[in-house]
C-alpha cells in the first residue's frame, strides 16, 4: 500500500499536481468512492485479508460497474435522479463497511512485507504511466467520441429524473447500444461527488484509469499464480511493450495513452486481463466461486464496451477448447464457463438481432477500402460474399506485436502441457482472426473492418513476454529463472522502461514534457464558459450551428447546447434517432453555411429554416461573419468571443 501511494503521488506530480492539486484530489476522491462499494463487498464475500492494493483496485473497479449499471437499468425505469443514486450508493457503502468489518475482525487488513525493490518497480512503473498520461493530456481534447459522451454525462446530471429518452435532440428513445452502457453514469457520479466539471475532469480520470489499467494486468500475472513481484515486473514488462506499439495512431500504445477514456478503451486495457485470467483462475485453481467471480467482471466489460466482452468471448471459447485439446480434461469445468459466457453475452446478441433497427449501416467494401490506416485491402475477392478481402493493416499492429505472438505461440507449444499455455494460445488465436485476410470478414462482418483492430488492446503484452523469457530461459538455461537474473531484469526494466516511453513519445507523438498543462486546456476552459454563458442566458436547450471544427466540441459546453449537425450521418441516426433524410439535409445545410462559394444574404435562410439560436466560429472567420453582421444587424449580434471562437445570438 505504501508503494502504492508513492507511485500515485509519483504520477501526480508529474501530471501537474502541484499547480492543479484541488482538482486532482476531488477527483481521486470521487474515484475511489466510486471504487469502495465493489471492493468492499468483493472482499467481505470472498474474505480476502490482508488487501492486496491492486486486487482491491481492480475487482473494485469491476464489480462497482456491474452495481452501477444495475442501478442504471432501475433508474431509468423507476425514473431516480442523480441525487437518489448518491444515496444508494451511500447505503451500499455502509452495508459493504459493516460486512467487511465484522469479516475482518482480529485479522491484518494489509500485508506488510515491501522490498526496496518493491517499491522501486512500483516508482518505475508509475514514472512509464505518467509520461503516457502526461502525453495524452496534450492530444485528448482533439479526439473521436468525448464530446458525445458528454452528452450522455450531462442527461444525468440535469437534475431531471432518468429515462429512456435520447439525450441529443429528444426526439425518441435510446439507442440499444445506450441503454446497456453505463460507463457515462459512473462518470456522471465521480463529476457530481467531486464538483468538477466532465470537460476538465476528463483529464485526470483519464491518468487514474492507467494506474486501474496497471493493476489489472498485475492481477492478471497473480490469477496465472505469479508472485507479487513478478506480477509488478509484468506490468513494466507490458508498459515497455505499450512504448513499443506507438509509432501509428492505431496501434495499441497509442490507444492505451489517448483513448483510454474517451473511447471506453478501459474495458480492453483495465477490464479484459481480469476477465481473462479469471476465466482461467475458474477452471485451473481450487476457488470455488471462480465462476462467479468471472461473471462479474464480464458483466463489467458487458456494461462499458459491448465489443471487447465479445473479443474475450471468443478468446473464452479458444481457451476453453485448447483445454479439452491439449490437455483432455475438464470437459465438465470448461462447459460450465462457455456457457455462462455465452448467456451473459446473450442480451447483447438478441439487442443486434430483434430489436435494434438504428444500427449504422456499412458498405462493407467501401468501408474497408476507406480506413487505410486501419485495414489492409487485399487484392482478392471473398468468395463468399463477392466484397475485396481484408486484414488489419500491418502498421495498426506493429512489428514488435507479431514478433511477440510468434514467439508467445512456439513458447506455448513447448509448454503446451502447461495450463497457462491454453490460455495465451487463445489469446493469440484470437488476435489471428483479425490478422488473417482469409478470416478477418468475421470480425468485420459482426463488427466493422475499421473496428477490428481492437482485438489487439486486449492482449496482455507484458505477461507473453514473461511467458516468452521464462520459457526460453529455461530451454536454455536449464532451471527457473534465479533471483539474481530476476533481480537483473527488473534493474533493467527500471531504467528501460521509462527511458523507452520517453523517448517515443517525444519523438512519435511530437510532446513536449516541459510545456505547462494549462495550454493544452485551453480550448476546454473556452468551452466551460460558453456552457456558462448559455446557461444564464437560457433554462431551454438552444441549436447551435457551429463550423466544421467546433460541431463535436459544442456539444461538451452545457447540457443545454444542440449542435445542428455533429460526428457523422451514421452515427447521428443512431444516437439521435432522427430520419437518415434529415440528417442528411442537416450537414449539408452545415456545411453549405461555411462555404465560400455562399453568397451572404443566402446564409440567413439556413438559420431561419433550423431556428438555430446561435452561431459559433472560428477566429479565423471573422472576416466572413462580420459581413453577415453588417447584413443582418436586426437579427444578428455578436455577443461573445472567447481566445477560441465567438458566439452570434440569432434573433427569430
Amino acid at each position: 500500500m505504501l508503494a502504492s501511494a508513492v507511485a500515485l503521488l509519483w504520477v501526480l506530480l508529474l501530471l501537474g499536481f502541484d499547480t492543479h492539486w484541488q482538482q486532482w484530489l476531488l477527483v481521486t476522491l470521487g474515484m475511489c468512492v466510486f471504487i469502495l462499494p465493489g471492493g468492499l463487498l468483493m472482499c467481505a464475500w470472498q474474505k480476502r485479508l490482508p488487501l492486496d492494493a491492486a486486487w482491491f483496485v481492480s475487482y473494485g473497479f469491476a464489480a462497482s460497474l456491474v452495481i452501477i449499471s444495475g442501478f442504471g437499468l432501475l433508474g431509468r425505469s423507476l425514473g431516480w435522479t442523480m441525487e437518489g443514486l448518491l444515496l444508494a450508493w451511500a447505503l451500499l457503502i455502509l452495508a459493504g463497511l459493516a460486512v467487511f468489518v465484522r469479516r475482518a475482525r482480529g485479522q491484518p487488513l494489509f500485508a506488510t512485507s515491501l522490498s526496496a525493490s518493491d517499491l522501486a518497480i512500483l516508482l518505475s512503473a508509475g514514472l512509464a504511466a505518467s509520461l503516457f498520461a502526461f502525453s495524452g493530456m496534450h492530444h485528448q481534447p482533439y479526439e473521436y467520441d468525448r464530446h458525445h459522451y458528454h452528452v450522455e454525462v450531462f442527461s444525468y446530471l440535469d437534475g431531471n429524473p432518468f429515462d429512456w429518452r435520447e439525450p441529443f435532440y429528444d426526439t425518441g428513445w435510446l439507442a440499444d447500444r445506450q441503454a446497456i452502457s453505463y460507463w457515462t453514469l459512473a462518470q456522471a457520479m465521480v463529476s457530481r461527488l467531486s464538483g468538477q466539471h466532465i470537460i476538465h475532469m476528463d483529464f485526470i480520470v483519464n491518468s487514474l484509469l492507467m494506474l486501474v489499467a496497471m493493476c489489472g494486468a498485475h492481477c492478471f500475472a497473480r490469477n496465472l499464480g505469479r508472485s507479487a513481484r513478478n506480477a509488478w515486473l509484468v506490468v513494466l514488462l507490458h508498459l515497455l511493450c505499450l512504448s513499443l506499439l506507438l509509432s501509428d495512431s492505431a496501434q495499441p500504445g497509442a490507444h492505451f495513452y489517448m483513448y483510454l477514456l474517451t473511447d471506453k478503451m478501459v474495458a480492453g486495457f483495465a477490464l479484459a486481463p481480469l476477465a481473462l485470467s479469471s476465466a482461467y483462475r475458474a477452471l485451473e485453481s481450487p476457488y470455488r466461486l471462480g465462476l462467479v467471480e468471472f461473471a462479474i467482471v464480464f458483466l463489467a466489460m458487458f456494461f462499458v464496451h459491448v465489443m471487447m466482452a465479445g473479443f474475450v468471448l471468443v478468446a473464452v471459447i479458444f481457451f476453453c477448447l485448447a483445454r479439452l485439446l491439449m490437455r483432455r480434461r475438464g470437459q465438465l469445468q470448461s462447459a460450465r464457463l462457455l456457457l455462462l459466457a455465452l448467456a451473459l453475452f446473450s442480451p447483447a446478441v438478441y439487442l443486434r438481432t430483434q430489436t435494434d433497427t438504428r444500427l449504422i449501416i456499412y458498405d462493407y467494401g467501401v468501408e474497408a477500402q476507406e480506413n487505410s490506416a486501419k485495414v489492409a485491402v487485399i487484392d482478392a475477392l471473398n468468395p463468399l460474399d463477392g466484397l475485396p478481402m481484408y486484414m488489419i493493416q500491418p502498421s495498426a499492429v506493429g512489428l514488435p506485436a507479431y514478433i511477440l505472438l510468434a514467439a508467445v505461440l512456439l513458447a506455448a507449444m513447448l509448454r503446451r502441457h502447461e495450463a497457462e499455455s491454453s490460455l495465451l494460445i487463445a489469446l493469440v488465436m484470437t488476435a489471428l482472426i483479425a490478422l488473417l485476410p482469409f478470416t478477418a470478414w468475421l470480425y468485420g462482418r459482426l463488427l466493422t473492418p475499421s473496428h477490428m483492430m481492437r482485438v489487439m488492446t486486449i492482449l496482455p503484452y507484458g505477461y507473453m513476454l514473461f511467458f516468452v523469457g521464462e520459457t526460453f530461459s529455461r530451454r536454455w538455461g536449464g532451471s527457473v529463472p534465479s533471483k539474481t537474473r530476476l533481480h537483473m531484469l527488473a534493474l533493467a526494466l527500471l531504467i528501460a522502461t521509462p527511458l523507452s516511453a520517453w523517448h517515443f513519445l517525444t519523438t512519435q507523438r511530437g510532446v513536449d514534457f516541459a510545456q505547462d498543462i494549462s495550454p493544452v486546456i485551453d480550448l476546454d476552459k473556452d468551452l466551460r464558459a460558453l456552457g456558462a454563458y448559455i446557461e444564464a442566458q437560457h433554462d431551454e436547450k438552444v441549436l447551435i450551428l457551429t463550423h466544421n471544427e467546433l460541431t463535436r466540441k459544442a456539444l461538451s459546453a452545457s447540457p443545454q447546447a444542440q449542435s445542428l449537425s455533429w460526428y457523422h450521418i451514421g452515427r447521428m441516426v443512431l444516437y439521435a434517432d432522427l430520419s437518415t433524410e434529415e440528417v442528411k439535409n442537416r450537414f449539408d445545410d452545415n456545411k453549405t453555411f461555411w462555404s465560400g462559394q455562399l453568397h451572404t444574404h443566402e446564409r440567413m435562410p439556413i438559420l431561419d429554416r433550423w431556428g438555430v439560436n446561435y452561431v459559433l466560429y472560428k477566429r479565423k472567420l471573422s472576416e466572413m461573419m462580420g459581413y453577415l453582421l453588417e447584413a443582418f444587424p436586426q437579427r444578428l449580434e455578436l455577443v461573445a468571443s472567447w481566445p477560441s471562437f465567438s458566439l452570434i445570438l440569432v434573433s427569430q
